[in-house]
């Protein structure tokens, strides 16, 4: 937002008066200085959005900085430690798992900002946030499970194809 237009508004804000009869109610001022304490409301909430979104990108900038650092000390440590530098598909590996960190971050981050500008009390922001995120975290998979019909295929956690019920397998069909 340019400062020009900020100061466009303050200063026509500024210019309401009572007019010629100077002790009486003018309707004609009252619509002008509500329509202008209208556009004053919308620049200070326009602004407040700009803050909080330069803000986002900077905790985000600072986010990725860390895990970045992060990374290459735990990296630098296990060339230390094993002596063995590694490849480059454990690198691309690597690389992939920073990724998809910064990213789960960044939409954990997005929704407290959200919650934040929706929420008066800094502390309803953040109660409702953790709130989300427990759910998502520790509730869904069981609604999830309990809500999955009985013999779906879904995959096990070492990636093969398997039916839901433990993950037992299944006996392949002979080739014809």
């Amino acid at each position: 937002m340019r400062p020009a237009l900020v100061r466009a508004a303050l200063d026509a804000g500024a210019e309401i008066r009572p007019g010629p009869d100077s002790g009486r109610y003018s309707a004609r001022n009252d619509q002008l200085g509500s329509v202008r304490m209208r556009i004053l409301e919308l620049l200070v909430l326009v602004a407040a959005i700009g803050a909080v979104y330069v803000a986002s990108q900077t905790i985000r900038a600072t986010l990725a900085l860390v895990l970045v650092a992060l990374w290459l000390v735990t990296t630098g440590f296990g060339i230390v430690v094993l002596g063995v530098p590694p490849g480059s598909d454990e690198v691309g590996r690597g690389l992939l798992f920073l990724l998809v960190t910064l990213f789960y971050a960044g939409v954990w981050l997005s929704l407290a900002l959200l919650f934040s500008l929706l929420f008066r009390q800094p502390s309803a922001s953040a109660m409702v946030s953790l709130g989300v995120w427990i759910f998502f975290a520790m509730l869904w998979p069981v609604f999830a499970q309990s809500l999955a019909p009985e013999g779906t295929v879904g995959l096990c956690r070492h990636g093969s194809e398997r039916p839901r019920a433990g993950c037992q397998p299944t006996r392949a069909s002979p080739p014809d």
